[in-house]
């Protein structure tokens, strides 16, 4: 009897379960590799794209420099202080700029002064013969002015002289205004040979004149004052030279202010406590012999 053949394909079991081993395998890695794909942040990105974007953010940063109009601001007030030139901000009123004055005898041992001689020149120290004024150099009809006595003078009074915003230069002048002008650019400084004139003598000839003298400029709200520690051409030439980016076209008053200081020789003017201070010395009398 011939056996029939037959086909044998084997244990069914036995045939599946490298299958399944194999597709169990596959799916743990692909499992792992997408978990830890996932878990990646954004620090830990890979050391070249991280050094990319650095550098990127290094290109884009903002670049601050200096303030430029800082800067000018702090080379223009070293320029004044090297130069003498006093300064400050008055207070603003009503559009104006409220130029306060203050007038402030002081005591010089052994040496006469302005204010002595406005003592001579008073006939009543309570009257006011004196005119105080703040003229425009280049503006004829721009000018304030106040009447002022020995007496005011003598009691360190303020005195208040609005003036316009704009950028200007003044005469800041202290005169005996006989014909009643209310001004004392017009006028001439007064004869230094008074001082050896007898009282009627220095009366005579301090009428109509300039007894302190001082130039002041408005720039931007700011008030300066030229000094006049220094006169004589050459002087007023250096100053001129030092301070001409200030002064501007307004250089050309500073010989119209040396032809005042140059003969009156008054002591220069601060600015204190937003007002200007004008210093007016007088000898002590505690000389020995």
């Amino acid at each position: 009897m011939v056996r029939k053949a037959t086909a044998n394909f084997g244990n069914p079991k036995k045939g599946k379960m490298p299958l399944m081993f194999a597709c169990t395998f596959a799916l743990l890695f692909y499992l792992i590799f997408r978990g830890h794909d996932f878990a990646r942040t954004p620090s830990q990105a890979p050391p070249r794209a991280a050094a990319s974007e650095q550098k990127v953010r290094s290109v884009n940063a903002p670049v601050v420099a200096e303030p430029v109009e800082l800067k000018k601001a702090q080379n223009r007030e070293l320029l004044l202080i090297k130069n003498n030139v006093a300064s400050g901000s008055p207070a603003l009123v009503d559009n104006k700029i409220d130029v306060r004055v203050k007038l402030n005898p002081m005591t010089r041992r052994c040496k006469p002064g302005d204010f002595d001689l406005i003592l001579k020149i008073a006939t009543d120290r309570s009257a006011p013969m004196f005119t105080l004024s703040l003229e425009s150099l280049n503006k004829k009809d721009v000018k304030v002015a106040k009447l002022i006595s020995a007496s005011d003078m003598l009691k360190g009074a303020v005195v208040t002289l609005p003036l316009p915003l704009d950028d200007d230069a003044y005469s800041l002048a202290i005169c005996v205004d006989t014909d009643k002008t209310r001004a004392c650019s017009s006028k001439r400084p007064v004869d230094q040979t008074i001082w050896t004139e007898t009282f009627a003598g220095i009366r005579a000839k301090s009428q109509n004149a300039v007894l302190y003298y001082q130039m002041a400029l408005v720039r931007n709200k700011t008030l300066l004052i030229i000094p006049s520690i220094r006169w004589g051409q050459e002087n007023i030439e250096e100053l001129t030279k030092n301070i001409g980016e200030i002064l501007g076209n307004d250089a050309k008053h500073m010989e119209t202010m040396n032809r005042f200081i140059a003969v009156l020789r008054p002591l220069s003017a601060s600015y204190v406590d937003r007002q200007i201070s004008v210093p007016l010395p007088y000898s002590d009398n505690k000389c020995v012999g």
